[in-house]
C-alpha cells in the first residue's frame, strides 16, 4: 500500500519561492562577461532546482509486507514494522527527530527499535495507521485524533 506525503501551502509558497529565486539568480551571472562563473552559477542552481522538485514530487511511504519505505527524493529509510514501539502525533515546525521525510509540518513521529525515530506525514494518516496495526497490533498511538 502506499501513501503520498501531505504539503501544506507554507511548505508549497517556500518551495516555489526558493526555486525561482535560484533561477532568478543565474541572470545576473549570465549578464557578466565571464563564462566560467556562469557555467558554476547555472549548474550549482540547476541542481539545487532539480533536488528540491525531486523532493517536492517523490516524497511518499509505501508498505510492503511487513516493512515501511519512507522515500523522499534522493532520501529513503527502510523500518521494520515489527520494530515500531510507538506514533504520536506531531503538529509544528521543530521535530525532535533524527530523520524527517515529510512535507508538512503536521504529521507522526514513528519511534523505532530502542532509540530511533523518524518524522513523515502521509496524506491519509487514518488509512495509514490502520495498515501499520494490522501487521504489528503492539504499536502505542499517542495523542492521535484517530486512536485505535
Amino acid at each position: 500500500m502506499q501513501f503520498r506525503s501531505s504539503i501544506s501551502t507554507f511548505n508549497k509558497t517556500i518551495f516555489f519561492s526558493i526555486v525561482i529565486m535560484l533561477i532568478g539568480v543565474t541572470y545576473p551571472a549570465f549578464s557578466t562577461k565571464d563564462i566560467l562563473s556562469f557555467i558554476i552559477v547555472a549548474t550549482i542552481n540547476y541542481l539545487s532546482v532539480v533536488l528540491l522538485i525531486w523532493i517536492l514530487l517523490h516524497t511518499k511511504y509505501k508498505i510492503k509486507h511487513s516493512t515501511l519505505f519512507c522515500v523522499s527524493g534522493p532520501f529513503n529509510k527502510e523500518i521494520d514494522i515489527k520494530s515500531i514501539k510507538k506514533i504520536q502525533n506531531h503538529n509544528g515546525i521543530i521535530v525532535p527527530v533524527t530523520w524527517k521525510l515529510a512535507l508538512n509540518s503536521k504529521g507522526l513521529i514513528i519511534t523505532y527499535n530502542t532509540y530511533d525515530d523518524i518524522y513523515i506525514s502521509p496524506s491519509n494518516e487514518e488509512a495509514f495507521l490502520k495498515s501499520l496495526l494490522e501487521i504489528n497490533p503492539n504499536i502505542l498511538i499517542l495523542n492521535s485524533e484517530n486512536a485505535f
